[in-house]
């Protein structure tokens, strides 16, 4: 069972319904709780990420929908946090274009 100190840390982790970030949001929320973790997706899903962001949801999960290439000025009110996972990337290095600016630009707006 996780301190006082512990329950009150809150936790943005980016790249939530990726292969790791979404077992990332599965251990904090068992460590932690669903209250003190917040999932950052992307606007648009793929399949695969559908499916992560629909077993998120059922858990409880709250998610935040946003790109990282349009903050700051589309964000949606930003709520605080103590610890930001950043996992969110472009991982196709094969086939570099304007999605791969997630990894350096998305990382600066964030």
């Amino acid at each position: 069972m996780p301190g006082a100190a512990e329950t009150t840390r809150k936790f943005l982790v980016t790249g939530a319904t990726g292969f790791i970030g979404s077992r990332l949001v599965a251990a904090l929320v068992e460590r932690h709780g669903v209250d003190a973790v917040t999932a950052m997706v992307h606007t648009r899903h793929s399949a695969r990420d559908v499916l992560s962001l629909q077993a998120l949801q059922a858990r409880g999960v709250a998610i935040l929908e946003c790109d990282l290439l349009e903050l700051p000025e589309r964000a949606p009110a930003r709520p605080e946090f103590d610890v930001v996972y950043h996992l969110a990337a472009f991982a196709e290095t094969e086939t570099p274009g304007d999605e791969s600016r997630v990894n350096s630009d998305g990382t600066r707006c964030l």
